[in-house]
C-alpha cells in the first residue's frame, strides 16, 4: 500500500499536505444503509482516503480492525489514489433481532456511523435448509429471477434470469369458474341455468382453451387457439385472421390463475372472466397443435365470442 501520507510536497524545509489535508478525513460508511434491513452474512464496508487503520463497532462494543486498502478505483478522484475501500465480514444474525449502531473509525477517530435492522430466522446459523424460489417481473416486467437458499452465506442467490411462460405459467388448467358481462347483463357458472367446463393448456407463447358451455337447455363447444407474447400478466395474444387481442393473467399462487379478456362484439364490448387451476406442469417445448397465427383455420372463433353467441340465442337469460 502506498503510504498514506500522500500528496506531500517539501517547501522551506516544512511538510506541507496538499490535497492530503482535505482528504486525511474523508471516508464514507456504505455498508450497511441507513435504517437497512440485514440478515445473515454480509459486510460492512466503505472507504476512506488517509488512514493507517480503519476499525467497526457494532453497539459500542470493542472496536474490530477491519481489512483495509482494496482497489476502490471510483475514489481515485477524491483521494487522488485507489487503495482505499475497507470490508469485513460479519454475521448479522449474530446480533439477534432488533435495531443495531454500526460505527467506523480511522485511526481511533470515528468518521461515520449507521443504525440498521436485523432480522432473523431466529437463529445464529440455520443449518439443513433447502430452497429455490421465483421472483416474478424482477428485475423487468415478463422477466423471472430464480433464487435458492445458500447456507454459507445465510441468504438466497440468484441462479439465473427466465422469461415468465417458463416460470410458472407453463401448465394445463381446469376451469373452475366462467363469467360474462356485457353493459346489460352478466351471466357466470354460480347460476343454476350455466355451466361451463374446460381446460387451457400454455407453453411457452403458445395458449389453447377448449370450453363446453351449456347455457339452460343449449350447450355449445368454443375451442381458442392463439399464439401470444408475454409482457409479464399481460398476454398479447394473436388470434384468426392476425388479430390481437389482450388476455390479462393474474396468478394468484402457484396453482391458481385468473383470465380477463376483452372483445367488441356486435357493437357493444364483452369482458369474459375466467378462474383455472392448474392440473400439470410443462418443462418446456411447444404445443403442436397450436399453429402459427397466419395459419390459423379461418373458422377459429375467439372464446368470447363464441360464448356471447351462445347466451344471446336463448331468451331466457337471468
Amino acid at each position: 500500500m502506498e503510504s498514506r501520507f500522500k500528496n506531500a510536497a517539501l517547501f522551506g524545509g516544512c511538510v506541507f499536505l496538499c490535497s492530503g489535508i482535505a482528504s486525511a478525513q474523508t471516508g464514507t460508511l456504505e455498508n450497511p444503509k441507513p435504517q437497512a434491513t440485514k440478515s445473515g452474512v454480509g459486510v460492512i464496508s466503505g472507504w476512506h482516503c488517509d488512514a493507517d487503520r480503519i476499525t467497526a463497532s457494532i453497539d459500542n462494543r470493542a472496536p474490530i480492525v477491519v481489512p483495509y486498502g482494496s482497489p476502490r478505483g471510483d475514489t481515485r478522484s477524491i483521494c487522488g489514489d485507489a487503495d482505499n475501500g475497507f470490508a469485513l465480514q460479519v454475521n448479522y444474525n449474530l446480533y439477534g433481532e432488533g435495531t443495531h449502531l454500526v460505527q467506523a473509525f480511522a485511526d481511533g477517530e470515528k468518521f461515520a456511523e449507521t443504525r440498521f435492522e436485523v432480522t432473523t430466522f431466529g437463529l445464529p446459523f440455520l443449518k439443513g435448509k433447502t430452497g429455490t424460489f421465483n421472483l416474478e417481473d424482477f428485475p423487468e416486467v415478463g422477466r423471472s429471477t430464480v433464487v435458492a437458499w445458500e447456507e454459507s452465506t445465510q441468504g438466497f442467490q440468484v441462479q439465473g434470469t427466465r422469461n415468465n411462460f417458463g416460470n410458472g405459467l407453463n401448465g394445463e388448467y381446469a376451469l373452475q369458474r366462467f363469467s360474462l358481462q356485457t353493459t346489460d347483463e352478466i351471466v357466470h357458472t354460480d347460476q343454476s341455468n350455466i355451466a361451463a367446463t374446460g381446460t387451457m393448456t400454455i407453453v411457452n407463447g403458445s395458449m389453447r382453451q377448449s370450453f363446453d358451455l351449456r347455457v339452460n337447455d343449449q350447450r355449445q363447444t368454443v375451442s381458442v387457439q392463439a399464439r401470444c407474447d408475454d409482457y409479464g400478466y399481460r398476454l398479447s395474444c394473436v388470434t384468426a385472421g392476425g388479430q390481437r387481442s389482450s388476455v390479462v393473467l393474474v396468478k394468484r399462487n402457484d396453482r391458481e390463475v385468473i383470465t380477463s379478456s376483452t372483445l367488441y362484439v356486435e357493437g357493444r364490448y364483452v369482458t369474459e372472466i375466467d378462474h383455472w387451476v392448474k392440473t400439470a406442469n410443462f418443462a418446456g417445448g411447444t404445443l403442436s397443435a397450436v399453429p402459427a397465427s397466419a395459419d390459423l383455420p379461418s373458422a377459429f372463433t375467439p372464446i368470447g365470442l363464441g360464448a356471447h353467441e351462445a347466451l344471446t340465442r336463448t331468451d331466457r337469460l337471468p
